[in-house]
């Protein structure tokens, strides 16, 4: 599972999407991948993107009017 790992991150890396999707050369920092004994009607996977540092917004809101920033 190591090399699929491996493998998986330098190939997405390849993609130059890059950080929030604005270009560059690292678009995932790493991949981890596990193994359980399932029936394969519960396989699932999850996947964790982007960073939160790029959710937030300013609002001042004044005199009846809101402005976003």
């Amino acid at each position: 599972l190591a090399e699929m790992e491996e493998r998986l991150t330098h190939e997405a890396n390849q993609l130059g999407i890059g950080p929030m999707g604005f270009g560059g050369a690292t678009t995932v920092l790493g991949t981890k991948i596990t193994s359980l004994h399932r029936l394969p009607a519960s396989f699932f996977v999850s996947i964790s993107y982007m960073c939160w540092a790029y959710r937030r917004r300013k609002m001042i809101y004044r005199d009846g009017e809101a402005v976003y920033e």
